[in-house]
């Protein structure tokens, strides 16, 4: 569908807007930089006392220095910049490097800091605005939208030129490039313009922040329900409150290796997700051969195609997290469960391509990158039942610890709370990831049937 011009002035303006803002930013940048005393390390030391900076510090940090924000542009500003929720030393410094030569302007670090995330806000603020209106205009497409100022890639020179036919003006659009092109090579590429587009959509934070932003599912599960048969879990008296603390911590530390999976998995999702070449279906058609279904034989002979080589035991431990009815086949919703990214952005982009039937090497050695993960990450799973098996032999009692208020099940804010016991700060996308592993039933919460299912080791031998 091509792009009404409503839809192309709004692009036009985003660049503006996104150069003009950039470019005030920069002055804020320079000033700051530009003073005696200036030391980057101490003003990230002035934000947080650990090796990085969390939303809830800048926003202390901006009511210290009565600059207006929501919590959702905090959000949006920490994502332009950082992962997970968070800025480490390198994002920090990206976001005070200056893009040009200091100026000589004196003034106060702290000020001078709070104008930096002032005017980032102000930059944040705009842009989403005009995200939303365009992704919101009829027929907007992402793909039609990105083909409509380059080809393969966006020059700067291409950004030039769209905003001068659509606007009539010759503006200086180099700051909007320096802004997208994120490798620096000089060029703005699919996954860096999506980037660019899309909303940002906050649907986690920090581990210490409200459960407001959970999913209406996993926030409902914080409610006790009317259709739970509550089990009553009599608690042995011959447990000692040490053997439940240490069993619970060995529980908590297979949380953590779980967590950090998921989190390479997910990455590796986003990355396919920008891949203009990729879809779900295109890839299931890529396996099932045309059939219906995905055997284990021909998910093999997929891998081979790919140059993944695994083992029977891989697959079959693969098999049985991912194929939901254990038929002994991976039907689409099974490869949806595999490979949808769990952020909405990025699910939106995937779901929302049309199918290109073929996949470039580049796809396909991210695809092996995934799957190879995926096997790593469910051979190391197995491993960790295992050892938890043997280890713990007071699996009752631990769900009790875990299951505060004594429900009957498990929610997400108990997976939240226990982990931050032990020094885990999980962000609600670690939870929601952790929640789903164990929540089979996709109920909302975890029974202690489930629960236990997980911790059992699918060969003990």
């Amino acid at each position: 569908m091509k792009l009404s011009i409503e839809t192309k002035s709004l692009l036009a303006e985003l660049f503006l807007v996104i150069s003009h803002s950039e470019s005030q930013l920069n002055v804020a940048r320079e000033i700051l930089s530009s003073q005696v005393y200036f030391d980057p390390l101490k003003l990230f030391n002035l934000l947080t006392s650990t090796s990085f900076i969390t939303t809830t510090q800048i926003t202390e940090f901006l009511n210290n220095n009565s600059v207006p924000h929501s919590p959702h542009e905090v959000f949006t500003l920490v994502s332009n910049w950082g992962r997970e929720g968070r800025l480490d030393f390198n994002d920090f410094l990206r976001l005070l490097a200056p893009s040009r030569l200091p100026c000589q302007v004196k003034c106060d670090l702290e000020l001078g800091l709070a104008r930096v995330f002032q005017k980032e806000l102000d930059l944040v603020r705009r842009v989403e605005s005009l995200r939303t209106q365009i992704s919101n205009m009829p027929g907007f497409n992402m793909p039609g939208l990105f083909a409509s100022v380059g080809k393969e890639f966006i020059l700067e020179e291409d950004i030039r030129v769209f905003v001068k036919e659509v606007t009539g003006r010759w503006d200086d659009v180099a700051p909007a490039m320096q802004r997208m092109d994120k490798d620096r090579d000089g060029k703005v590429s699919y996954s860096e313009f999506v980037q660019m587009m899309m909303p940002t959509q906050p649907y986690y934070q920090l581990g210490n922040q409200s459960t407001e932003k959970l999913s209406d599912k996993y926030r409902e599960s914080l409610k006790p329900s009317p259709y739970v048969i509550h089990r009553s879990l009599s608690r042995s008296p011959s447990k000692s409150r040490k053997e439940i603390q240490s069993s619970t911590k060995q529980l908590v530390n297979a949380f953590r290796e779980q967590i950090a999976f998921d989190k390479e998995l997910e990455t590796i999702r986003q990355e396919l997700a920008l891949r203009s070449d990729f879809t779900i279906p295109d890839l299931y058609k890529f396996f099932s051969a045309g059939k219906k279904l995905v055997s284990q034989l021909k998910l093999e002979k997929g891998f081979r195609r790919l140059k993944v080589f695994s083992t029977p035991y891989e697959l079959d431990l693969l098999f049985k997290h991912y194929d939901r009815d254990q038929d002994k086949q991976l039907s689409k919703s099974d490869f949806q469960d595999i490979l949808n990214p769990r952020m909405p952005k990025y699910s939106q982009v995937l779901n929302t391509k049309r199918p290109s039937q073929r996949f470039s090497e580049e796809t396909k050695s991210t695809l092996h990158k995934l799957f190879r993960t995926l096997l790593d990450m469910e051979l190391t799973a197995e491993n960790l039942r295992k050892k938890l098996h043997f280890s713990i032999t007071n699996l009752p009692e631990v769900f009790e610890r875990i299951d505060q208020g004594g429900k009957g099940y498990i929610t997400v804010e108990d997976l939240r709370n226990i982990l931050q016991e032990n020094g885990i700060l999980p962000t609600e996308r670690d939870l929601l990831a952790l929640a789903a592993r164990y929540d089979r039933s996709q109920s909302g919460h975890i029974s202690y049937k489930e629960f236990s299912q997980e911790l059992r080791p699918y060969n003990i031998l």
